[in-house]
Parts: structure tokens; sequence; C-alpha cells
């Protein structure tokens, strides 16, 4: 949005705490911190709640599922992707939506 010259807020609008970047949102953002606690214990500690030493939402993506067989692999990318978008799908209702 500030590329665009879009008035907006630089702090995330999940946690208002710090300046939002992909990494801030995707995984180090307490709020998307809680959801990853409750897709870990839906999983049955599958997927892991990300580190705060990630540095890199791209890293993390990759190694997460790295040692789990071809099946896991496929169904943990899903968990993934859909958690992801819907972590940034709340982001943008409270940008655009307001709530």
């Amino acid at each position: 949005l500030t590329a665009r010259n879009w008035p907006c807020n630089l702090e995330c609008v999940l946690c208002d705490q710090i300046e939002e970047t992909a990494t801030h949102l995707c995984l180090h953002c307490c709020f998307a911190r809680e959801v990853w606690v409750l897709i870990r214990n839906w999983t049955g500690q599958l997927i892991p709640v990300p580190g705060m030493e990630e540095e890199d939402v791209e890293d993390w993506w990759n190694k997460t599922p790295a040692p789990l067989s071809k099946a896991q692999q496929r169904s943990t990318a899903a968990v993934l992707m859909y958690t992801a978008l819907h972590i940034w799908k709340e982001r943008n209702r409270r940008v655009f939506v307001g709530k």
C-alpha cells in the first residue's frame, strides 16, 4: 500500500505492536502465533509453531515438511497454505473492512 501512496498504518493490524512484514505477519505476530498453536494442536504436533528465530517465511515453509513422508508433506503443505492464506485474509479484512 505504501508503494502505491495509499495512506495506511505501517504497524501490523493484527497485533498493533511492530511494523508489518511478511515474516512478522505469517510467523512472528502474536495473532499468527496463536493460530499456529491451534494448528499444531489440531495436527497432533505435525506442524510446529514457528520459532522467533525464523527469519524468512520461505525457509520455514521449506523446512517444516522436509522430514516427513511424501504423503505427510502434501497434507502439511496444504495446511500451511490454507493457514497462511487465512491469516492474510484476516489482515485484509481488518485493513479494508475495518473490523
